[in-house]
């Protein structure tokens, strides 16, 4: 109940959620995501199974809601600064990984993919005079987080609503399910996302409680 009170009253000051979509303030929304998220990495602890996989639901579901709004990207950009190499490198790693993901990843993803990240590499060897515009890298990591966030969205709606739906007897395709968040979490649990998580845990740190309501579901 203390947390539930908590979570609401984090929501609904200064206007977070509005009274309308328009009037939604995507920015205090995001910011307030982060206390969310801290609650979800405690869920365990805190609550029973249920509660827990609910609560680490909200939280994978409110990163990958509000990474929609291009505010809140540009937010994130605007508060990120200088992208490391580290993080380049591990992006280019991820988006040209994709192209060995085919059964979860469609080629017309993949190849675009792939030829951003070449572009993003040129200037990590090249002379810094050479390098072209940092859009590009910012671009990279956008379209990455798009194409993590386009596989994990079914999933963790999936996930979320599993609990109900077995209850209902009405759940289908769980095989099919099973297959897809198991590849999932093995494409998604790379050291090179971590570092990305790590590096930019404002733009990817719902991978977390994703991986986590993933994990919860197949009991793993």
């Amino acid at each position: 109940i203390r947390i539930k009170s908590a979570l609401w009253e984090s929501f609904v000051s200064g206007g977070t959620l509005g009274s309308t979509f328009n009037s939604m303030n995507v920015i205090a929304l995001g910011v307030h995501g982060a206390r969310l998220t801290a609650y979800s990495d405690r869920a365990d602890a805190l609550l029973l199974e249920d509660a827990a996989a609910e609560l680490v639901a909200l939280a994978a579901a409110h990163g990958l809601f509000i990474r929609q709004f291009d505010e809140w990207l540009e937010y994130l950009n605007d508060g990120s600064g200088e992208i490391s190499p580290e993080i380049v490198n591990a992006a280019i790693y991820i988006a040209r990984s994709t192209s060995d993901a085919t059964e979860i990843i469609a080629d017309d993803v993949s190849i675009p993919i792939g030829e951003l990240a070449e572009a993003a590499e040129q200037p990590l060897a090249a002379n810094p005079e050479d390098r072209p515009p940092k859009i590009v890298e910012r671009e990279l990591l956008r379209s990455v987080g798009n194409i993590l966030s386009g596989l994990f969205t079914p999933l963790v709606d999936y996930a979320r609503d599993a609990g109900s739906a077995a209850r209902k007897g009405s759940l289908g395709g769980i095989e099919i399910f099973t297959k897809r968040a198991t590849q999932a979490i093995i494409f998604a649990g790379t050291a090179y996302i971590q570092v990305l998580v790590s590096g930019q845990p404002g733009e990817f740190g719902w991978i977390i409680p994703a991986l986590a309501l993933l994990k919860m579901k197949l009991h793993l």
